[in-house]
């Protein structure tokens, strides 16, 4: 019983995020989204990661993303591999690697990410 509560608190915290993510509280939703992805949340971390990437309610840090969307590609988020491919291919806080790209989108779309499965050659 007591694993199965601490399971549902990131999706209980996520709901509280979207409230603050549409009230535009970035601050308070990325500090949130921390504590997910603490929790392994796969939708934490690739809110977390995306925060970071673009900058909402935290410093913009193209290191920081790859390394949240890292954790989130090892946690098997399809979407989390996806975003660590873009990364890579766009040599945004991390060397640019056409190579490793290509291995996360596959990942991805292994792991069901439709738009990882389109970028596939």
């Amino acid at each position: 019983m007591k694993a199965d509560a601490c399971e549902s608190v990131p999706y209980l915290a996520e709901s509280e995020i979207k409230i603050l993510v549409g009230a535009r509280d970035y601050a308070k939703a990325a500090k949130l989204y921390d504590k997910t992805c603490e929790l392994k949340s796969p939708i934490g971390c690739a809110f977390l990661g995306a925060f970071y990437r673009d900058g909402r309610g935290v410093a913009q840090s193209y290191e920081k993303a790859a390394e949240i969307f890292t954790k989130t590609c090892e946690i098997d988020s399809g979407n989390g591999c996806y975003d660590l491919a873009e990364l890579h291919e766009g040599g945004l806080g991390v060397g640019q690697d056409i190579k490793t790209a290509m291995k996360y989108l596959d990942k991805a779309c292994e792991l069901g990410d439709l738009k990882a499965c389109d970028r596939r050659p």
